[in-house]
């Protein structure tokens, strides 16, 4: 029933059913449960496109953008 030792656990023979010869077997079965499917954002850092990035950003005015501005506005 199993594929390792220590899956069975508090097994007990009981008393046949009725008339038969049979016994009644009780048992606790530890089984394998599913994990479940964690969700990992990945960023693929590699793949971007950093030129263009650098190109975008320096196309503002920075200091007329954040010029007033506290830290927290920023």
């Amino acid at each position: 029933m199993t594929n390792e030792s220590g899956m069975i656990h508090s097994l007990s023979y009981g008393e046949p059913i009725g008339k038969s010869h049979h016994s009644v077997l009780d048992w606790t079965f530890s089984c394998y449960l599913p994990r479940p499917a964690t969700k990992v954002k990945k960023y693929l850092y590699d793949k971007g496109n950093f030129d263009e990035i650098r190109e975008m950003l320096g196309g503002f005015d920075w200091a007329n953008v954040l010029h007033g501005k506290s830290a927290d506005d920023i």
